[in-house]
């Protein structure tokens, strides 16, 4: 029984961290929040990098979107393909996508 509660414990200090699956983001339009999930993908178009949790983007529920003007803060953006991230930003949407945009290298952290 104790080993139980010690164990229910640390489940629940390890998940209350308050950030929700990149897919809960479209829920969350306006507000600001981390989000978590692994980065498929990144591309460059047009000036602007775009991290994607899917690998089908026009399809995914959320993007990160890096401008022209931020993305020589962030270098190459490939190194968090692959790898599962904690985004903070505000939530928004673009022609009917939802993203975020990400000015600053500290709102996207490695886990």
């Amino acid at each position: 029984m104790i080993i139980a509660a010690v164990l229910l414990g640390f489940k629940s200090a390890y998940t209350n961290d308050n950030s929700i699956p990149y897919t809960q983001a479209p829920k969350h339009v306006g507000q600001q929040v981390t989000v978590r999930g692994k980065i498929v993908s990144t591309t460059y178009r047009d000036g602007t990098d775009f991290l994607d949790y899917c690998a089908d983007y026009t399809n995914c529920p959320l993007a990160l979107v890096v401008l022209d003007k931020n993305t020589s803060k962030f270098g190459d953006v490939g190194k968090y393909s692959g790898n599962n991230v904690r985004v903070t930003g505000t939530v928004s949407t673009y022609q009917g996508r939802t993203e975020i945009i990400l000015t600053n290298p500290s709102q996207i952290k490695l886990e």
